[in-house]
């Protein structure tokens, strides 16, 4: 399986013409896009199955393949368009997860400076004060996590249990097309940590950055993690469809592009 598609043409939106489900301006037909291949360490279609709790692995798409167990708790497979991973109620338990000391995961995003996290996500709902996890790695605190919290806000934290940025109103409960991407390179300290929502990046609320050719510098101990954390039931409500980790930062218009494919379908 592979996530390259047959490539048509595209024009990346500007801020003015923000890319949307209903949004007319993509091209006829998004889904033929080619996802970006370039630094791509994995990706998870999560389409194995359209209900229930049969599939056994989250299989990876990416070259060299790191197929991940499901331990499905209360999430289960659903189809409503798209397939993917549904928690029924915050707070939840089921989870996937990996051991960053993997060959794959070490040597290409345990110690990076430059990441982009790739999740289509449907958040119904989340806890007022205790975080959710959606997609990220973490050892005994959430260390490069995305999460939500209330009825909107989404937050990131980087190494070692940083709240680096928010963005308050983010959530409006509609499946989305989230890109963290994360350049510790970056000499302007808030391009460093950037949020794109369905193709256009999103100002922050809050923002504490890396510093300047930091690296993560996580412990081999740390998880790799969709869905929860891994000691304590911390799910969102809602579907998780689709993630992806690439190794370098994707560029404005690689999101675009990438958005506009995921918006139209985020299955094989």
């Amino acid at each position: 399986m592979c996530g390259c598609i047959v490539a048509c043409s595209y024009t990346a939106p500007t801020d003015s013409q923000p890319i949307g489900d209903e949004d007319a301006r993509l091209d006829p037909d998004s889904s033929t896009l080619a996802l970006v291949d370039t630094g791509l360490v994995v990706r998870y279609f999560m389409d194995e199955a359209g209900d229930g709790q049969g599939p056994t692995e989250l299989i990876d798409s990416a070259q060299d393949p790191l197929n991940l167990p499901i331990t499905y708790g209360q999430a289960a497979y659903v189809d409503d368009g798209n397939r993917g991973l549904k928690w029924p109620v915050a707070l939840g338990t089921g989870k996937i997860e990996a051991g960053l000391g993997v060959p794959k995961l070490s040597t290409r995003l345990r110690n990076a400076s430059k990441i982009t996290m790739e999740v289509v996500v449907d958040v119904d709902g989340a806890n007022g004060t205790t975080l959710c996890n959606i997609v990220g790695m973490r050892g005994s605190n959430p260390d490069f996590m995305l999460s939500a919290i209330g009825q909107s806000e989404l937050r990131f934290h980087r190494p070692f249990n940083i709240s680096a940025a928010s963005w308050d109103t983010i959530n409006d409960h509609q499946r989305m097309v989230l890109h963290v991407v994360y350049d510790a390179t970056a000499a302007d300290p808030e391009r460093r940590i950037e949020l794109y929502k369905n193709g256009l990046v999103v100002p922050k609320s809050s923002s504490n950055p890396p510093s300047l050719d930091s690296t993560l510098g996580l412990a081999q101990a740390s998880e790799f993690l969709i869905g929860n954390h891994q000691d304590q039931d911390r799910s969102i409500a809602g579907t998780i469809y689709y993630v992806a980790y690439y190794d370098q930062p994707l560029t404005a218009d690689e999101v675009a592009s990438n958005a506009a494919r995921l918006l139209a379908n985020d299955d094989h």
